[in-house]
């Protein structure tokens, strides 16, 4: 069989998972991930809230440029909080023109095809599991500049201070997303 028509295959050994993981893949899929859900996210944001409102999307979000960032953060079900109290925003269930689940379909699908990416750049054979936690390694990179986020993108007027939620919601859901989407992109591509 020559080289071009070789297809992967997956070993069935006693393979440990964790010899799938790839720490330094990880971290560049996972930044590259971050920075294509972010801006995809942020362009299709404001193309719907330009389409919705008409061209007037001014007031929407605050003029302060970090706001460009919430959207993204909703996309993940990190509510945007204030420092005056237990009141907090997600700016895609508000808008009730736009669709949260297409927002959520964002960031899964950037961080499923980063994951296969880093499963299918691995040179040997590797079981499904250890494919799974290959892909799973995008957490590495994307995880840290998720939670760096909520302190970069703090808007503050008149000493009250908005901006994404550093807490449960972020951890959780920011798990979910890279974890499991990556998991399940390296599964795909191992």
């Amino acid at each position: 069989m020559s080289a071009p028509q070789q297809t992967r295959q997956r070993r069935t050994n006693t393979e440990s998972p964790k010899d799938g993981f790839r720490p330094v893949g990880g971290a560049i899929y996972g930044l590259f991930a971050f920075i294509g859900a972010f801006v995809l996210t942020g362009v299709y944001f404001f193309y719907r809230i330009d389409e919705i409102t008409n061209g007037g999307i001014d007031g929407v979000l605050p003029e302060d440029p970090v706001a460009l960032a919430w959207p993204f953060y909703n996309a993940h079900q990190v509510e945007i909080t204030s420092s005056m109290g237990p009141q907090s925003v997600n700016y895609l269930e508000e808008i009730p023109q736009l669709d949260p689940l297409v927002f959520n379909a964002i960031p899964a699908v950037v961080l499923l095809l980063a994951g296969f990416s880093v499963a299918r750049r691995v040179q040997e054979p590797l079981s499904d599991q250890a494919s799974a936690v290959a892909g799973a390694s995008v957490a590495v990179g994307y995880l840290p500049l998720l939670a760096a986020g909520t302190f970069v993108f703090k808007y503050e007027e008149m000493g009250v201070s908005f901006g994404p939620e550093l807490g449960g919601s972020l951890v959780m859901f920011g798990l979910i997303f890279a974890v499991g989407f990556g998991a399940l992109g390296g599964y795909l591509g191992g």
